[in-house]
């Protein structure tokens, strides 16, 4: 078992959807090369672009610190192109790192501020009606050698503003690793910088996603950019959207975040002196 396998538990590998629809509620969640230049003749291989990503996934779950930041969430849903539900809101956004027995886990969780520009009356729960989760912890990780077991990956060199794009693919029953937490059938691409070898772009599109009554097409997609934490630059989602179309019903569900004004986590503490009380 490979050094991703062990780090993950597989039971909560890869990114979750919820599904909230009025008035109910459905849930539906290594080694390194050399950073190549685009002007290289040689390009690296498939599968050291592979081995190169899944060292960043490791890197960055071994390292990536506690943090908050600003979230904006626009979540709607709609029945024949015309909005039922349209909710604002605004959040401190947190990942929460613990380390226990040799296991990392990245807890997401956030403080609402503001539904609609009025103050939350509810601080913990995100309503919807549609919400995205999973992005922060475990997204890239679809994309690594270790997942060679559940997709078939694909360089591309077509489009001339990314020089390196994966597309993938997962594979079919008989052929997929019976701990694949993806059992959907699905496709994606992943967008390489071609200077840090990061992922700047995940997108990924499930077509008969189940709903209750009906199935859908789930499609989403998250953006990375630079972020400097303690004195380290790491790769972290700055917009998600997803969206799911059902096939037999009108209705469809959007979820667009943006994050900003990323901050470390820290907790300090102050010794104060005890002074006696005279009598």
């Amino acid at each position: 078992m490979s050094g991703l396998r062990r780090a993950i538990p597989r039971c909560i590998f890869v990114t979750g959807l919820l599904l909230i629809l009025h008035p109910s509620t459905f849930a539906q969640e290594a080694a390194a090369i050399s950073n190549p230049q685009p002007e290289q003749s040689t390009k690296p291989t498939l599968d050291k672009i592979l081995l190169k990503l899944e060292d960043n996934f490791l890197r960055y779950r071994s390292s990536i610190p506690s943090f908050f930041c600003d979230e904006h969430v626009v979540s709607g849903m709609q029945q024949n192109g015309m909005p039922l539900f349209v909710t604002l809101t605004d959040s401190i956004f947190r990942l929460k790192r613990s380390d226990h027995d040799n296991q990392t886990r990245l807890a997401e969780s956030r403080e609402i501020k503001t539904v609609d520009h009025k103050p939350s009356k509810d601080a913990q729960i995100l309503k919807g009606p549609a919400i995205f989760s999973g992005a922060f912890s475990n997204a890239t990780a679809i994309v690594t050698f270790d997942e060679k077991a559940c997709y078939t990956y694909h360089l591309t060199t077509s489009l001339s503003d990314h020089p390196y794009v994966i597309e993938y693919a997962t594979k079919a029953a008989k052929d997929r690793d019976k701990h694949c937490l993806m059992q959907e059938s699905s496709t994606g691409r992943a967008f390489i910088d071609p200077l840090t070898m990061q992922i700047e772009r995940i997108e990924y599109r499930t077509p008969n996603h189940p709903l209750p009554g009906t199935r859908a097409l789930w499609t989403w997609s998250i953006d990375y950019g630079k972020v400097l934490l303690n004195g380290k630059t790491f790769w972290l989602p700055k917009k998600i959207t997803a969206e799911v179309a059902g096939y037999s019903t009108p209705v469809e569900w959007s979820f667009d975040a943006t994050y900003r004004n990323y901050h470390e986590l820290t907790v300090t503490s102050r010794n104060c002196p005890v002074t006696r009380q005279r009598r």
